[in-house]
């Protein structure tokens, strides 16, 4: 895929056609150097640590990348999401694993299109489900993704289905403590995905 500016609109092209016409799909292991190295370029906390299981996404508008995505394993413990789901301790030790985190969703510069964003998120996660039993071999049933809010407001989450449904209390994934709260948002990938 090419990293590169829009350009101009074919003739008689809108923005709402252009944006109708992204991909997104999954990145090849020849790809990988450069999702990393504009993922560590465009996205404020730079090079992502994914652990667990991953996957990685690149979306395309006639062959040039406008976004990423990286998935990797569920949190641990996000007391918010815990009581969203109704998961019993048991229940989500047994489960976390059909919960994939959107650890990483960078849109690249240049790319300012009218919902472009909420579109690649909602495209992705109607994709998510298959490619992760495929790769994994397991269901997920529900995705989870944390947002800054002293940077974002999540609006593009909104707009793909997902829900606001509380805030971290400030820990890292290794339990440091960063006083740096992020909204916590859900998006179910098959119904039902609580309570069960």
């Amino acid at each position: 895929m090419q990293d590169l500016s829009p350009g101009a609109l074919a003739p008689g092209e809108t923005m709402k056609e252009r944006v109708r016409r992204v991909v997104v799909r999954l990145v090849t292991p020849d790809e990988m150097p450069q999702w990393v190295e504009l993922m560590s370029r465009h996205h404020y906390l730079e090079r992502p640590e994914m652990v667990g299981e991953v996957l990685c996404y690149g979306a395309t508008v006639d062959g040039h990348w406008v976004a990423l995505t990286g998935w990797a394993s569920a949190a641990r413990q996000v007391k918010a999401r815990d009581q969203w789901i109704g998961w019993t301790d048991d229940q989500r030790h047994r489960r976390l694993r059909f919960v994939p985190n959107n650890v990483r969703y960078c849109m690249v510069p240049g790319w300012n299109l009218p919902n472009l964003a909420s579109r690649v998120l909602a495209l992705n996660t109607r994709r998510l489900a298959a490619h992760w039993h495929d790769r994994f071999d397991h269901p997920v049933i529900l995705a989870e993704t944390f947002v800054d809010p002293g940077r974002f407001d999540g609006i593009c989450y909104q707009a793909a289905w997902w829900e606001n449904i509380g805030r971290t209390r400030g820990f890292s994934r290794i339990w440091e403590e960063h006083k740096q709260p992020k909204t916590v948002w859900m998006r179910p990938l098959r119904r039902p995905a609580r309570y069960r």
